[in-house]
């Protein structure tokens, strides 16, 4: 049985979507940082998946000895949430 690759259906093709995010996070050990933000709309916390991200950031952070921060914290039960996670805030 040959292979032969098909084209992609176009740039928003899930698994080239894939493909850039893992590509994107092969770099954060290289990088000459020790600290990954949380941005905005990740803090917004509009559904169980946001939380779901910035469990799994934290959890990188520890694993990585890097620290985390969140942008945008706008009221007390955001700021409960990620301290709750020992997540500072700016």
């Amino acid at each position: 049985m040959n292979y032969e690759p098909q084209p992609l259906a176009s740039l928003n093709d899930p698994v080239l979507q894939l493909y850039d995010e893992i590509s994107s996070l092969s770099v954060i050990q290289s990088l000459a940082a020790n600290t990954l933000k949380i941005d905005r709309p990740f803090v917004n916390m509009q559904d169980t998946t946001d939380m779901v991200i910035i469990e799994t950031v934290k959890h990188m952070t520890v694993k990585l000895n890097y620290d985390v921060v969140a942008q945008g914290v706008e009221t007390k039960a955001q700021a409960n949430k990620l301290s709750a996670l020992d997540i500072k805030m700016l």
